[in-house]
């Protein structure tokens, strides 16, 4: 393949989205993307045989075994020779997976690449930092894989959420536009006749509850969303806390000295 080849998206396929500790619950993020990955070669009629690598995004990986984008891959019917690449790019995981595929095809290092995300919250451990060690006196403090590795920034040791808010200020989003903006959304799907994916038929099968795959397959809103929208409360400042922290110290990332005394 020339380098100045380009790629394509031939289909795409997801499973229901659930609800924290909701009807997936026994379902690990690796199983979740095997669904997906099966329902979206089907859809394109692609052979497993016929895929070059795998690559799928995950943010939470404590506890979930060795390369979840290789049980992926393996439970979506893809051969144990096929290469299969993890990333870790938080909130942009799934989205970054499918770039770098782009990235591989157009430099002619694979024809078909399998790119996507996968997460179970349900699924995400507590955490026992420095266990192995051992604990001499004193009360011993749980991290919450999710909250400590998915939803809580590194470098500031606050919720992403608030983070967000606080760029809401310095760059002057208001909360109405943010509203005007949701409302805009869905008149303009809904004026283009888009609908949300559905859930693979595989996923109809595999899942015990209708509910859940109901509850995940919205319907535009030709309208805007509710008009109760601008009543609700900001639930990130509202809610949010400093943030889980180890115990007895303040977070800090290497890459950000401490101020100065």
């Amino acid at each position: 393949m020339a380098a100045t080849n380009r790629s394509v998206i031939v289909a795409g396929a997801r499973t229901p989205v659930g609800r924290f500790q909701g009807s997936l619950k026994d379902f690990s993020g690796a199983q979740l993307g095997g669904i997906a990955i099966a329902g979206a070669l089907a859809k394109a009629g692609v052979a497993p045989s016929a895929v070059d690598y795998v690559i799928m995004g995950q943010v939470l990986t404590a506890g979930a075994g060795q390369m979840p984008a290789r049980q992926a891959a393996v439970a979506g019917g893809i051969g144990m020779d096929v290469p299969a690449l993890t990333i870790n790019k938080v909130c942009l995981s799934g989205v970054d997976a499918i770039a770098l595929a782009d990235q591989l095809i157009r430099a002619g290092e694979f024809e078909v690449v399998v790119a996507g995300g996968q997460e179970s919250m349900t699924n995400a451990p507590h955490l026992l930092p420095k266990s192995r060690a051992g604990f001499k006196y004193g009360d011993v403090t749980l991290i919450d894989h999710m909250a400590f590795d998915g939803l809580h920034d590194a470098f500031t040791d606050q919720a992403m959420g608030l983070l967000t808010e606080q760029r809401n200020a310095s760059d002057k989003f208001t909360r109405e536009e943010q509203d005007e903006f949701a409302a805009r959304s869905h008149q303009n799907a809904a004026a283009d006749g888009r609908t949300a994916p559905s859930p693979t038929k595989w996923s109809r099968c595999r899942f015990r509850s209708a509910r859940a795959i109901r509850s995940s397959s919205p319907r535009m809103r030709a309208s805007g969303p509710t008009p109760r929208l601008p009543r609700w409360p900001d639930c990130v400042r509202r809610s949010a806390r400093t943030g889980p922290s180890l115990p007895g110290r303040r977070r800090r990332s290497p890459m950000v000295p401490a101020p100065s005394s």
